[in-house]
């Protein structure tokens, strides 16, 4: 009799990182953030309509900070992070005033193989007190999944 003894692989990790700026206007709710490319030691990620897509089923920690151009200071009005699994804000978060970097630590979820991650913001801001916010590119702003 043959035994065969087969190893359990590792779930294969997934991060990207914004290429290009993006700006969120002042009163803009639920934008996707888009522009992402695929982060440095997550090479074997699948980023599909601005959206990881996970390879493996998991318990996983998702990471995600997002810089801004400039520091956020309105008189009014609130900018929001929210890191969304196929639909569902896993979390939300405001920026504080006088900020320009928002991170996300170590947010536990449970994945499916397949399952969609990615990032929209929401910009409270009016009248007469309207201010865009502006996504700065490169490895400040990033979204990252790793086994826990």
């Amino acid at each position: 009799m043959q035994l065969l003894i087969i190893a359990p692989t590792a779930a294969v990790p997934a991060g990207m990182e914004k290429s290009g700026t993006q700006t969120i206007s002042a009163g803009a709710s639920n934008v996707k953030v888009t522009g992402w490319t695929i982060r440095a030691g997550y090479e074997e990620s699948n980023i599909i309509a601005d959206e990881l897509v996970l390879a493996d089923a998991m318990t996983a920690n998702v990471r995600c900070q997002i810089a801004l151009v400039s520091t956020w200071n309105p008189p009014s009005g609130s900018l929001q992070a929210s890191l969304v699994r196929n639909g569902t804000a896993l979390a939300t978060k405001s920026f504080g005033n006088n900020t320009a970097l928002l991170t996300f630590a170590d947010v536990p979820v449970d994945l499916g193989e397949g399952d969609r991650i990615w990032v929209q913001m929401t910009n409270t801001t009016s009248l007469p007190y309207s201010r865009d916010a502006i996504v700065q590119t490169g490895p400040e702003t990033y979204l990252t999944v790793d086994a826990a």
